[in-house]
């Protein structure tokens, strides 16, 4: 029987994560359990997703080196405003920094019970972009939502105010107020706290999957498919490098995130030789297809991760070799698939890690998210204009 999200039971061996599908996150915002500050508009429908928001871009504060590594020197980088003609109100997302950005809202949850976690849109990571922390939260202030965004690659991406750069998970804690030790908040008001638990409860909301045997049952019942065959390891998918892959070419001038659809795939990439195995230099920005694709039912979602400590993957550690462990550039957070995607995936090694690359490498984990009754508005929906929706490679839309 596949989990239940309100099933106390499976938290024996700790928390498993649950996220809240768009249908949550409306009621948490209705119960005023989430406060977005301005409120959202309602005309802009499509900023709440299958199981994320959208953050869309106020302004950036300031950019650092991405790390210490490879002779970069250890300071500031300053935030580069480029002319009014080129964007308006634009700014530039350097290569190899990792920036401040303050996005359009403060959003306000309480923190011992849904908690934020961040993912660069897949529209700005096949550019080079990611969440350099593991997805983590930065925090927030009354100037909105402030998060970090690291460029990995050698392009200069430009951004401009209300640009859709990342997007927020509302992870889910729907037991603290069962907890031996209840949080120091509510130390004086377990009633009160007993209370918002019961709230938060009442939230629609997913569980991941733990055990392969589970992944194995959603396959059964259709509500997940993958070409050409599911490889699991402790209830993660495993995905792998296909025959090709494609390295970012450099950009004179650098990428506008708004223009990105004028650009065609071999505009921005140019193919590279893994069949002998290929190491990403580094601030080398490599895509690589893999040689699984998805169907997913409104049911099943699947976040992917890269380098994960302690999973087997054969690389050449570079970190380690020169004794430049990170755990930063660790467990990176690495896309997310929406409930009701059809269609390919590519995955991006980092640099960071020195993995080599070459056919049937595995390139990644996903964690798979069940959500019981579905999602309101599953991917592909007309009224999320889905752009990557039944393409068999993706790479860039062409939308």
């Amino acid at each position: 029987m596949l989990p239940n999200p309100l099933d106390r039971g499976l938290d024996r061996k700790g928390p498993i994560p649950r996220i809240l599908s768009d249908r949550g996150i409306k009621q948490a915002i209705a119960d005023r359990l989430i406060t977005i500050t301005p409120a959202l508009n309602p005309e802009d429908g499509t900023r709440i997703q299958p199981a994320t928001l959208d953050l869309c871009l106020q302004v950036a504060d300031g950019a650092e080196h991405l790390c210490v590594c490879h002779d970069l020197p250890d300071e500031i980088l300053p935030v580069k405003e480029f002319p009014q003609s080129s964007l308006r109100r634009g700014y530039t997302l350097q290569p190899r920094s990792v920036n401040e950005l303050i996005m359009t809202e403060t959003i306000w949850m309480p923190f011992d019970f849904i908690s934020p976690s961040i993912e660069a849109r897949s529209s700005l990571r096949r550019l080079g972009c990611y969440s350099p922390t593991q997805g983590r939260y930065f925090f927030t202030s009354e100037d909105g939502l402030h998060i970090e965004l690291g460029n990995f690659g050698h392009n200069e991406i430009r951004v401009g105010k209300n640009d859709r750069l990342a997007q927020l998970f509302f992870k889910v804690a729907p037991f603290t107020d069962t907890y031996d030790c209840l949080p120091a908040d509510f130390y004086d008001r377990p009633e009160e706290c007993k209370a918002l638990g019961e709230r938060v409860r009442a939230l629609d909301m997913g569980i991941q999957i733990t055990k392969s045997k589970h992944l194995g049952e959603l396959v059964r019942e259709g509500h997940l498919k993958v070409t050409p065959e599911l490889h699991a390891h402790t209830g993660l998918i495993k995905v792998h490098a296909g025959d090709v892959a494609y390295r970012m070419r450099k950009i004179d001038g650098g990428i506008v995130f708004k223009d990105r659809a004028k650009y065609s795939d071999s505009d921005l990439l140019e193919p590279i030789d893994i069949k002998k195995g290929y190491v990403a230099k580094p601030f080398e920005h490599v895509i690589v297809p893999t040689r699984e694709s998805f169907e997913l039912s409104p049911h099943v979602g699947i976040r992917f991760w890269d380098s994960l400590i302690g999973m087997p993957q054969k690389h050449n550690s570079v970190l380690l070799s020169k004794n430049l462990w990170n755990l930063d550039f660790m467990n990176l957070t690495d896309g997310w698939f929406d409930p009701g995607y059809k269609g390919g995936c590519s995955r991006q090694p980092k640099w960071l890690t020195g993995r080599s690359i070459y056919p049937g490498a595995c390139l990644g984990y996903g964690q798979v998210f069940w959500f019981p009754n579905g999602v309101e508005t599953p991917y592909g929906s007309i009224a999320l204009g889905s752009q990557y929706q039944g393409q068999e490679k993706t790479v860039f839309a062409k939308k």
